[in-house]
């Protein structure tokens, strides 16, 4: 058996273990944790322990050992799993402690303090959006739209994907209404069936965005747009369903309750987002146009040269573009073929990933 290996019904906690919950291996200072900002962290060790086929107490003997030069990390052999190191995930996973700061003494180094996210990070940097950090905003309801913006643009980056225009779409639903809103579904239901942190961060951002250019508090009845608005807050939802019916997370024995709180966190976030989402009204930079529909699709030449084709098209500000005709021919492809190349585009984006995580 590896070390650390799952071994019958109490794999999720060693009682008795003298390293459980070790006082003396993290600063006791730490902010207190609300159910919210607990989901993060405990969702964050539960990744690391599916990761890895393991206990938490397990995690400790190599992710909070100092990095070394060079050094190429593989389970259970580099570095070498020294069993001597305390438990240091045991308060994580049991109370939600946020593992993000300089909280934990360094391994045989008494009285030194180190970031035990951030070194597990450079190991397995995968597990980067599992702690929900950018979720704290939406959480605790202090996110404000320039940091959702921000946040658009990480994860688009991060991924690959590009997220159509304002002008596109309008000209694609100008030109074929039904295939621009079934585009728009179909991203949606495959990021809602993607069982990913940044497809749940990413609609989130999303969502406070669009309440901020269309919610009715704030625009006139003509400019609203509450059924995108619905749309995203139900695909938030959705998303966070996703990741609780993860066979890791549903069935965890030792956070029986995550994938419940999850789904309720998210609730009460998308609840205050759509409620006041919209405050900051003298927000413009960056932010004056905004997509009628989420479509997503890879971030290729091909797929920037089909949305520059849809934009030359669009009539969004009340007028035909102006364009040479002749030249709008030689150098764009035509609404029909930017149209069919986009919905093709679509159709392959995002595969959805399998149920196990």
């Amino acid at each position: 058996m590896m070390l650390g290996q799952r071994r019958g019904p109490c794999w999720h906690g060693l009682k008795g273990n003298p390293f459980l919950l070790e006082t003396n291996t993290c600063d006791m200072a730490q902010k207190k944790q609300t159910t919210s900002s607990s989901l993060g962290p405990m969702l964050w060790v539960c990744y690391l322990m599916h990761r890895f086929n393991c206990e938490h107490q397990a995690l400790s003997y190599q992710l909070a050992q100092p990095i070394e030069d060079g050094e190429a990390f593989v389970w259970a052999r580099v570095p070498f799993p020294d069993e001597s190191i305390p438990d240091m995930f045991g308060r994580i996973y049991e109370l939600g402690t946020n593992p993000d700061g300089a909280y934990f003494t360094e391994p045989n180094s008494p009285g030194k303090k180190f970031n035990l996210f951030s070194r597990v990070l450079e190991r397995v940097p995968e597990s980067r959006h599992w702690l929900l950090r950018q979720a704290s905003g939406y959480f605790e309801e202090t996110a404000n739209v320039a940091e959702s913006l921000a946040l658009t643009r990480e994860l688009l980056s991060e991924s690959g994907w590009l997220l159509l225009s304002a002008e596109c779409v309008h000209a694609w639903t100008e030109f074929d209404p039904v295939a621009a809103a079934a585009a728009g579904q179909q991203t949606l239901d495959k990021l809602v069936e993607m069982p990913r942190p940044e497809a749940l961060l990413l609609l989130l951002a999303l969502l406070h965005q669009t309440v901020w250019h269309f919610s009715t508090h704030a625009r006139s009845a003509d400019l609203s747009n509450s059924s995108l608005i619905h749309t995203l807050a139900e695909s938030c939802i959705g998303a966070a369903k996703s990741i609780g019916a993860l066979e890791w997370v549903a069935s965890h024995p030792g956070q029986p309750g995550l994938a419940h709180n999850l789904h309720n966190g998210v609730r009460v976030a998308v609840q205050h987002l759509c409620k006041h989402g919209q405050r900051e009204l003298d927000f413009t930079a960056g932010n004056t146009r905004f997509p009628t529909q989420i479509v997503l699709v890879a971030d290729t030449d091909a797929s920037r040269s089909c949305m520059r084709a849809m934009q030359a098209h669009s009539s969004l500000y009340g007028f035909e573009a102006m364009f040479d005709e002749r030249r709008f021919h030689e150098e764009y492809l035509s609404a029909k073929d930017a149209h069919e190349a986009l919905s093709r585009q679509v159709s392959d984006f995002l595969p959805v990933a399998s149920n196990q995580g």
